[in-house]
């Protein structure tokens, strides 16, 4: 894989993948929040500066060794390549990956143009309905239109906008009852 992005809908069980992956030697995956601030164009130098000195920050708070991304990216494209080196690096893993959920079409797309492999998230929509109505949102009628608007964006997990060997549909009841199965599944992928 080398570097990844787990999407689906929220309460699919794309946390519960990546912490499965973070069981394993080979994989490092972080949640979305670092990941969005890594796509975005930065206006300025002084906006990335700010970016870079926080992420240093986070890196030292917990005794690990800094990316300092203002020393060696020069690009947007190098950000990312020095970030996920870094982080191959320090977890000494072959794949990094991203959570991040309810990705579009068009940034699902862009993602494979840079070279990520894409891992998105299948569950029953009942029972991610159930989920959203418990922690996300309490309104039947704005959940349900919200599950639904992402599931047409994606085609019903389909992805026929994307060639086949750059993405792979895990449905959460198999990772549930057979994760080795899933993970062997996932490692040829």
């Amino acid at each position: 894989m080398n570097k990844f992005i787990i999407t689906g809908s929220y309460r699919s069980g794309t946390t519960y993948l990546s912490s499965i992956l973070n069981s394993q030697t080979s994989t490092f995956c972080l949640e979305q929040s670092i990941f969005h601030n890594l796509e975005k164009d930065f206006s300025n130098q002084e906006e990335f500066l700010c970016f870079s000195n926080q992420l240093d920050a986070r890196f030292m708070s917990v005794g690990l060794p800094m990316p300092q991304l203002h020393k060696k990216a020069k690009s947007k494209n190098e950000i990312t390549y020095f970030y996920i080196e870094h982080l191959k690096n320090t977890f000494n893993c072959t794949n990094v990956g991203f959570k991040k959920t309810m990705l579009s079409r068009n940034t699902i797309k862009n993602l494979v143009n840079d070279n990520y492999k894409i891992i998105i998230m299948k569950r029953p929509v009942e029972k991610i309905l159930k989920s959203w109505l418990n922690r996300i949102e309490p309104n039947l009628n704005n959940a349900a239109l919200k599950l639904q608007n992402f599931l047409k964006e994606i085609n019903y997990y389909s992805l026929d906008f994307l060639s086949p060997d750059s993405f792979k549909v895990v449905d959460y009841d198999a990772l549930v009852e057979k994760p080795e199965f899933i993970l062997k599944d996932l490692s040829r992928f």
